[in-house]
């Protein structure tokens, strides 16, 4: 019976043992995904200040360019591609303005406007080439 006894409480000992190897592997497996945790919201913290600050100096550059852009389209007398600027960047900016007060919803009007500006400068400036080129080919009067 003693023998008995031991053994249970051996096995009882080694229960506790194993529960205790458990609790402190848990503990340091807190640990490290607390760090990655911290980790991924310092990063994610440094990815938004670093996108703000993009996002901001694309913005300064884009409305610095826009009164020389239109001048210039106005002296070409390309008033398609005036319209199409104001369609393409102006819509969405005024519907930043208008549409809601929610910041999220406002900021992203004016990424979408941002980014349809310089989707449309992009396409402005692969089409300038032909222009040119019609331009030399075209007899003068």
């Amino acid at each position: 019976m003693q023998n008995t006894k031991t053994l249970m409480n051996i096995m009882e000992n080694q229960k506790d043992a194993d529960v205790q190897k458990q609790i402190a592997i848990m503990r340091q497996l807190r640990k490290a995904l607390t760090f990655i945790n911290i980790s991924l919201i310092l990063i994610m913290g440094y990815s938004i200040i670093d996108f703000i600050i993009i996002t901001s100096i694309l913005a300064v550059i884009a409305i610095s360019f826009t009164p020389y852009l239109i001048t210039s389209l106005i002296k070409l007398k390309k008033w398609y591609w005036i319209i199409g600027c104001i369609l393409l960047v102006g819509i969405p900016l005024i519907l930043g303005f208008t549409v809601s007060y929610e910041s999220s919803l406002r900021s992203l009007f004016f990424l979408i406007s941002l980014f349809m500006f310089y989707f449309f400068c992009w396409i402005l400036r692969s089409n300038i080439s032909g222009w040119i080129k019609d331009i030399s080919l075209s007899p003068r009067s």
